[in-house]
């Protein structure tokens, strides 16, 4: 589903014609998704939680920005979802730092039963307003929390560009045991030596006009980042370099592949014997220099000998010496959430 953004009448003090930032343009993949066929569940465009139906929504209309602070001091933008279709509520809106495209769903709901799961608030509290703040905005911003009636929970926020009151019927509340806290949702999980981390899609670099993202190695190792640049692997300004550049030397993965593991296929995919290998992978090298900073350590006081060996803790392992990667068997992200 495609964002859409839409503007709305709200009254603006920025007279003069502005830059324009880059959440004004709306994230579109290089190249078309494929058409799927109608399916159930949440490929028909919704799906039932069990007596709520709910659907995403990615048209927004704008409802209040910023224009400094945030990433980059490009400020950020309100959003309300808009064309929600008929029977479905808001459950809050949205919003976006200015620096990046615009990118971002929410999901509205139905109520299936005969009204006992979704309820109208009962009223709101205004929890900010930019309203004393000499910024560069468009108009004030308003941000409300809706008052949920007893044993239901408010989802979201609600933005207005005016200090009035929201209607009640602007939003709703989802019955209590439909609800639980929540994680922050990203797309594409890039390896970093033994960990990683999730980029969203609109910040990445996608090759020659299709919608395969590229990722850069480190020169001497084996991560793998989505921009290029120096990433330092340590803590507090000291580590071990991981530089990644733009090179004429690619490797399209796509081009050629086998499938190695598909353990919920039972034995329709062999396993190859490597996949196995629980142990490390490579020789263990130790440097030295471990040897050198324990004969240091042993000549220092009290206090620089605290203050050397919290200095020694903090560089990463592979300075000390190196024993090669795990296998992607033993690793977090082959069981379970890619954390």
């Amino acid at each position: 589903m495609g964002n859409c953004l839409t503007t709305s009448s709200a009254p603006s003090d920025i007279s003069k014609k502005k830059k324009a930032s880059p959440i004004e343009t709306v994230f579109k993949l290089p190249s078309p998704l494929p058409t799927w066929p109608p399916g159930e569940g949440f490929a028909s465009g919704t799906i039932d939680l069990g007596g709520i139906q709910v659907c995403q929504i990615s048209s927004f209309t704008k409802i209040w920005a910023t224009h400094e602070g945030g990433p980059d001091n490009l400020g950020a933008t309100f959003f309300e979802p808009s064309s929600i279709p008929t029977g479905f509520h808001m459950l809050g809106c949205y919003a976006q730092p200015n620096n990046t495209l615009l990118f971002g769903w929410v999901l509205a709901a139905k109520d299936e039963t005969n009204g006992t799961l979704l309820k109208q608030p009962i009223d709101y509290n205004l929890v900010w307003s930019s309203d004393t703040l000499k910024i560069n905005q468009d108009g004030t911003g308003y941000i409300w929390f809706p008052i949920a009636p007893e044993g239901y929970q408010a989802l979201g926020h609600v933005i207005t560009n005016t200090q009035n009151k929201p209607s009640l019927d602007k939003v709703r509340c989802v019955r209590s045991d439909f609800t639980d806290q929540t994680e922050n949702y990203t797309w594409i999980w890039g390896p970093e030596h033994s960990g990683g981390s999730w980029v969203e899609a609109s910040e990445l670099e996608f090759q020659g006009g299709n919608n395969k993202p590229v990722s850069y190695s480190s020169l001497s190792g084996h991560a793998m980042y989505a921009k290029p640049g120096l990433v330092l692997q340590g803590s507090g300004g000291i580590g071990i370099r991981n530089d990644t550049a733009k090179s004429k030397k690619v490797l399209d993965t796509g081009l050629q592949f086998s499938i190695v593991a598909a353990e919920y296929l039972g034995s329709a995919i062999v396993e190859p014997p490597w996949i196995n290998y629980l142990r490390k992978w490579g020789p263990k090298i130790e440097y030295d220099l471990a040897d050198e900073i324990k004969k240091v350590e042993k000549l220092l006081p009290g206090k620089l000998k605290s203050a050397f060996e919290k200095f020694v803790k903090s560089l990463p392992n592979e300075v000390l010496g190196e024993e090669g990667p795990t296998g992607p068997k033993v690793k977090r992200s082959w069981n379970g959430d890619e954390v």
